[in-house]
């Protein structure tokens, strides 16, 4: 009988429905909403509302719909969809009550306040927490360790790479980095891109595999 498949990670919650063909990884934020030194003005909710539709916005249109997978085994599951493409879908919900997987402190900054001037964003994945601010919801210049450089970089879909993690750590260290093996990938999310690899899925990938006995994922697409 078709069903959702359901695991609950260190790091998010995976749903798989074998009957639509579908896995939605979602992650459950809970916002501390702070001002920053010399910022009176207290956080509305609209402002709230608008800023976390932004960053789910930004991360949605990043990693949603980007990924296809296929299957492969034993199980029944996996011969009935063998050969049909899995597609993949990335949330980010705002939880008020326990239990969430990252609490996300979360910066009014200075109106006018460049990206980075202040207030550098993070994922801190040893205890689960992330750092964004108010500047981070408008496209910024970045540049690598290679002096490549571009206009165009979204800080909140590649901090949610961060915050994709194993162990304690992430499992998509940033590339923007001489000791990057991927530093002159600077199409990558990780690096100063907008584009996603295979490499940054791998553990979604290990999850999933544990999900249902004789099934293992393999990515289709993206191809690199």
């Amino acid at each position: 009988m078709p069903q959702h498949h359901v695991r609950d990670t260190a790091w998010g919650i995976l749903d798989f429905d074998d009957h639509a063909g579908f896995v939605l990884v979602q992650q459950r934020w809970h916002y501390n909403w702070l001002l920053w030194p010399g910022v009176l003005s207290a956080w509305t909710l609209h402002e709230k509302q608008r800023f976390h539709a932004t960053v789910d916005r930004e991360i949605w249109d990043a990693w949603s719909y980007k990924i296809k997978l296929s299957v492969m085994g034993g199980s029944p599951i996996a011969q009935r969809l063998h050969g049909h493409d899995i597609r993949m879908n990335f949330d980010v919900k705002w939880t008020l009550s326990p239990p969430w997987d990252w609490t996300v402190n979360a910066y009014k900054m200075p109106p006018g306040t460049a990206p980075r001037s202040l207030h550098v964003s993070q994922v801190i994945a040893s205890n689960k927490t992330i750092e964004l601010d108010t500047s981070d919801l408008q496209p910024r210049g970045a540049a690598n360790q290679a002096n490549a450089a571009t206009a165009n970089f979204r800080t909140p879909p590649h901090e949610f790479g961060h915050s994709i993690i194993s162990g304690n750590a992430t499992a998509n260290p940033d590339e923007y980095l001489n000791s990057s093996p991927n530093l002159g990938d600077t199409s990558s999310i990780m690096n100063i891109g907008r584009d996603l690899r295979k490499r940054h899925l791998t553990a979604v990938i290990a999850e999933l595999d544990k999900m249902i006995p004789e099934l293992t994922f393999s990515i289709v697409a993206p191809a690199l």
